[in-house]
C-alpha cells in the first residue's frame, strides 16, 4: 500500500473493523524524518488511539516491510509512506481485509512529524481491495 500527500508531517490510513455505530479502526501511520521512515501499526477503540507499545494485549506490530521518502515538486513537498501487510494478520487490532471486499478507509494527514497532533486534512471512503492498493491524496 502506498500513501502520498503533499506534506512534510504524517500520513495515517485506517479500516474500519466493523460497520456498527462505535467503530473500532485499524490503523497505520507514518512519516519520514531525517531520510528515515517511521511507520506505526496502531488501533482505535473508539475512545483512545493505542499503538503497539500502549496495547500489549491485542497489538502487535504487523507491518511486514515499509519504506518512506520526503521530495520537492513545483515548490510543494510531498511524502510518501508504503508499507506491506498481510491481509489477515490475526491481531486481534487489525481489520481481517478480504481480496475483493469494500472496505471504509479513513485517511488523515499532519503538519509535522508528531503522529499524535490532530490532523490538518482527513476524510473517508469506501473502496474494493485489490492485490494492491494505492491511495493518492493531493491537497
Amino acid at each position: 500500500m502506498a500513501l502520498k500527500a503533499n506534506t512534510t508531517g504524517w500520513l495515517r490510513i485506517g479500516f474500519v473493523m466493523c460497520s456498527c455505530f462505535d467503530a473500532n479502526y485499524d490503523y497505520v501511520a507514518g512519516f519520514v524524518v531525517n531520510n528515515k521512515t517511521k511507520v506505526l501499526d496502531m488501533y482505535y477503540n473508539g475512545t483512545l488511539m493505542m499503538d503497539e507499545d500502549a496495547c500489549l494485549e491485542c497489538c502487535k506490530q504487523s507491518i511486514d516491510k515499509f519504506g518512506g521518502s520526503e521530495f520537492k515538486l513545483n515548490n510543494s513537498t510531498y511524502t510518501i509512506i508504503e508499507f506491506k501487510r498481510k491481509l489477515d494478520t490475526k491481531d486481534a487490532c487489525d481489520a481481517k481485509l478480504v481480496k475483493g471486499d469494500k472496505v471504509k478507509i479513513v485517511w488523515a494527514v499532519g503538519k509535522d512529524d508528531d503522529v499524535w497532533s490532530k490532523a490538518v486534512r482527513s476524510g473517508e471512503r469506501d473502496c474494493g481491495l485489490s492485490l494492491g492498493l494505492l491511495l493518492y491524496f493531493k491537497f
